[in-house]
């Protein structure tokens, strides 16, 4: 249920990314071995049997010309040589204990260094990252907590697991919001009709409402 910013790509927009890529191609390496120092640094940061679990589940390449940048698919291009100025490989952890799915960037510049300003697996819980009980409250229970405050919209609700500023602190986000049909759809949506639970992920008491 995790909100993200990956959508799939429309078929147009592909296409649009495969003419960028015609004119990339060079002699860099193959994507592959990018991926490849992407991997390196899950296997060196993870326990192996959490490492296993983490699949590739986008890639975003920025061209030299600093205005051209596209999703592509990394099976029908990892043996290509492309020229890039950086790769994000976008990576999805899946934790079975809080029926959640983690998604972080690894960002390969085309010298094969590490381009980031944040830490890497920023907003995954340390417990995660090192496999073990976080003891957590769950997704669903998150959920039940907000539905007996009395959330609105409780047919459309919506779950994101969200950090404290620099701390190993969580909270369960729940929001319920209006459905918009896409016929109805309007140019703008009231922020006014959506709601907020923030729920502890240990105590499970509401801290904030909005």
């Amino acid at each position: 249920m995790q909100s993200t910013l990956l959508k799939k790509i429309p078929k147009i927009l592909i296409a649009l990314c495969l003419n960028i890529l015609s004119l990339a191609l060079y002699s860099q390496d193959k994507l592959q071995v990018y991926k490849a120092k992407a991997d390196s640094i899950i296997a060196e940061r993870m326990v192996n049997s959490l490492a296993n679990k983490v699949k590739l589940v986008d890639l975003f390449v920025s061209f030299p010309d600093s205005t051209k940048s596209c999703f592509l698919e990394y099976k029908s291009n990892k043996d290509k040589k492309i020229k890039f100025r950086t790769v994000s490989f976008f990576f999805e952890l899946y934790s079975s204990s809080l029926d959640y799915s983690f998604r972080f960037p690894i960002i390969v510049t085309k010298d094969k260094s590490l381009e980031s300003d944040l830490p890497f697996f920023e907003g995954i819980p340390k417990c995660v990252i090192e496999n073990k009980s976080c003891n957590f409250i769950t997704k669903d229970s998150a959920i039940r907590i907000a539905i007996n405050d009395s959330i609105l919209y409780q047919d459309n609700l919506k779950v994101i697991l969200i950090p404290e500023n620099k701390k190993d602190v969580y909270y369960w986000e729940v929001s319920g919001s209006p459905k918009i049909h896409k016929k109805n759809k309007p140019k703008s949506i009231n922020i006014v009709h959506r709601q907020r639970r923030i729920i502890n992920t240990i105590s499970g008491v509401i801290i904030r409402r909005n």
